[in-house]
């Protein structure tokens, strides 16, 4: 089921994003998370992972 494969991906972030608070989480972070799961995973993997989190920046416009 997709919601079960998005709550696998969203615990695999839990590693990363632990121990910081929603307003510390910066680019420079996301980057780095995907660039190790860039080397554990394929880039089009890493990209389906960093999708759960990504919002563009129209939709933050839009729900500021």
């Amino acid at each position: 089921c997709i919601r079960d494969r998005d709550i696998a991906k969203l615990k695999w972030f839990d590693q990363f994003l632990s121990h910081y608070y929603l307003d510390e989480i910066d680019r420079e972070l996301i980057d780095y998370i995907a660039s190790v799961k860039k080397d554990e995973a394929s880039p089009s993997t890493a990209n389906r992972y960093l999708a759960l989190i990504w919002t563009p920046p129209v939709l933050q416009e839009q729900n500021s």
